[in-house]
């Protein structure tokens, strides 16, 4: 698994969108309504604070994984588990991390 960081603002301190890197869809949500975009590439999307109950997840991803046992975080057993098909993008805000996967298809 491939991992992007980036920052959830720009240098003028505006919000940037994430959009998918293969086929150019906007996959961040529209201000107006909090709808997440979806797209054939975007797999999994959720916060820092919802790994467990996403707001998108196509694939079972962390049906093995028991966050007491494996002494690992979400991440961590992803970057375990994943090959260098998938592309992990994360956006730093101030409060919540987004977190967006993507596999190329």
């Amino acid at each position: 698994m491939i991992t992007y960081s980036t920052d959830e603002y720009n240098k003028d301190n505006e919000s940037q969108d994430i959009h998918c890197l293969f086929c150019g869809t906007k996959i961040t949500p529209n201000e107006e309504d909090g709808i997440v975009g979806d797209c054939a590439h975007i797999m999994f999307t959720c916060t820092s604070e919802t790994w467990d109950n996403p707001e998108n997840s196509k694939e079972e991803f962390f049906t093995d994984f028991n966050i007491e046992e494996d002494l690992s975080d979400y991440m961590d057993h992803l970057e375990k588990t994943l090959d260098d098909s998938y592309l992990l993008v994360i956006s730093a805000s101030h409060h919540l991390d987004a977190v967006y996967l993507f596999k190329q298809k």
